[in-house]
């Protein structure tokens, strides 16, 4: 539900609303630092689930990923589970310590920039990968998913 830059909030309320009536189900909401704390607090206290969107916009400059952190114990401490919309520092999720439940991004396929990953004593590490684009995916997911099993026991 990050359509806020396309459709503005009030249009993503009201498909949030239509969705969660039609489904019988909550969504995950995601929140942006231009909506203020106040929004963020609802949310934790609304949904299971909420999202921070903005990072990989830099609306949360890499300077200011401390507050990430913050944010996170915020919806911990409503028994809310958050998600990292575009947020793969591979040094942070390496060391099991990344504030968010679950996150994402498209760096995982590094096939845009010729590289694919490794698992290295149970870390993730970039390598240089000259093959095809199509093999640097196909074997970047199987990597990934390898390694969100280790994060899992991290």
């Amino acid at each position: 539900m990050d359509l806020d830059c396309v459709l503005g909030y009030d249009t993503v309320l009201k498909i949030r609303s239509w969705i969660e009536k039609k489904t019988n189900k909550k969504v995950i909401p995601v929140w942006h630092l231009s909506r203020g704390m106040e929004d963020f607090y609802s949310m934790c206290e609304a949904y299971d689930y909420v999202a921070i969107g903005g990072i990989a916009s830099r609306e949360f400059p890499r300077k200011d990923h401390d507050k990430l952190w913050e944010l996170c114990d915020i919806a911990h401490s409503y028994g809310c589970k958050i998600h990292g919309l575009g947020y793969m520092p591979l040094k942070i999720l390496n060391s099991g310590n990344c504030p968010f439940d679950t996150v994402d991004g498209t760096s995982w396929r590094g096939d845009q920039r010729g590289e694919s990953f490794q698992i290295i004593n149970d870390n993730i590490v970039k390598i240089k990968d000259k093959r095809y684009w199509k093999d640097i995916a196909y074997d970047c997911f199987e990597t990934w998913t390898e390694f969100s099993k280790i994060v899992e026991n991290k």
